[in-house]
């Protein structure tokens, strides 16, 4: 997938590029999505209402087993209902992104992988998240 002809987002180089362009603003979130502030708390706003739906009370009874394809820098764990405590596992093709999320998320489970190969088995987790 390209963004335009000279920026391929399956380049490292392209996220690393992104990475370093959001720290010089500091604000990590435009290394995945460039926006006004506004439109960018509508889209959490609204993937928060999708992830709540999706996890309704029922699925608190047990830890149900999360697996975020794409995480970028852990951004999906921000989203979650706060009384969730499943495993959660992100994967991302930019190790830049994984170092960024296991810094702000030391207790979970990140890694740099191609999401058409992924080293789990299919029935290893309950749920997944992908967003972009």
């Amino acid at each position: 997938m390209t963004t335009d002809k000279s920026q391929d987002v399956g380049d490292p180089l392209f996220w690393q590029e992104r990475i370093e362009q959001s720290e010089l603003i500091g604000d990590i979130r435009h290394s995945v999505f460039r926006a006004p502030e506004q439109e960018w708390q509508k889209v959490c706003s609204d993937h928060q209402k999708i992830i709540k739906k999706v996890l309704k009370k029922k699925f608190f009874r047990r830890k149900y087993d999360i697996l975020d394809a794409g995480c970028g820098y852990g951004r999906g764990l921000d989203l979650m209902p706060k009384d969730w405590k499943g495993r959660y596992v992100g994967i991302d093709q930019s190790q830049d992104f994984i170092n960024l999320a296991e810094s702000n998320h030391p207790d979970r489970e990140f890694y740099c992988e191609n999401l058409q190969h992924l080293p789990f088995d299919n029935d290893e987790f309950d749920l997944s998240i992908c967003t972009w």
